[in-house]
């Protein structure tokens, strides 16, 4: 046997979803992260007959269990309910203060075990039930936009609006915490970011390995700049905001 592959699992692709699906998977990664590595699969329900695209995460250096990949879950949660509520403000504001709506959208992952594990091997070797994420696979150019410091990587100017979300994190969250490490693709022709695996650093610590707690939030609040678009989508003021707005 030449692929790994999944138990089945109930993946809300679109919210309200209740469909199981299970995921298979190449030998060989294609991206290495800090904590993770991604290969390339696809996921099977029964009651499709087209397999949908996805990307399987497991832990890079050690075999991962349920709380690891439930937290990654968590924090990728976390930020997509904020950014539906940042969405629907962004949608009240007038063409005269916004020239384009941009959304943002988090990837929802779906945590099962390693069913049946392939007789090769080409860098990670799987072990009976580990625990991996699969999710469905970005189209485009996959970029970090603001790493997990908070300092903006990509100067485009659509990244303003990302900037803006990390400093609305922090606003609605009462200062408890703030997302960054913003990474995924950016779709020009929709003006909306697909965005996946997001950093939180909070007070009480209570998100990850990537939680550095106090200290990361003085580095994002440290590296932020506010910017034409902070303001617009605060409603209150905030520490955050070191004096640089630009209304």
């Amino acid at each position: 046997m030449l692929e790994n592959s999944t138990y089945s699992v109930k993946w809300p692709k679109v919210i309200g979803n209740t469909k199981r699906y299970r995921a298979s998977f190449g030998l060989k990664s294609f991206m290495e992260g800090e904590h993770l590595i991604v290969f390339k699969g696809k996921a099977f329900s029964h009651e499709d007959y087209i397999p949908r695209p996805v990307v399987v995460k497991s832990m890079r250096y050690f075999c991962g269990n349920k709380d690891d990949f439930e937290m990654y879950k968590l924090c990728n949660e976390q930020t997509r309910i904020l950014a539906i509520h940042f969405n629907k403000l962004s949608a009240t504001f007038s063409s005269k203060k916004m020239q384009s709506t941009f959304k943002l959208r988090f990837v929802v992952a779906a945590v099962t075990q390693i069913d049946t594990r392939s007789t090769l091997a080409l860098g990670k070797k799987f072990k009976k039930d580990e625990y991996v994420a699969f999710e469905e696979k970005l189209e485009g150019k996959f970029t970090t936009f603001i790493d997990k410091r908070g300092e903006t990587l990509d100067r485009n100017k659509c990244c303003l609006i990302l900037e803006a979300f990390s400093h609305f994190s922090f606003v609605v969250s009462g200062e408890n915490f703030v997302i960054c490490g913003l990474k995924g693709v950016y779709r020009e022709d929709k003006s909306d970011f697909i965005l996946t695996n997001p950093t939180i650093h909070s007070r009480e610590g209570k998100f990850g390995q990537k939680d550095k707690r106090d200290p990361g939030i003085r580095d994002v609040t440290k590296n932020h700049t506010c910017n034409k678009f902070c303001q617009m989508f605060m409603k209150k003021p905030s520490t955050f905001d070191n004096g640089t707005s630009e209304i």
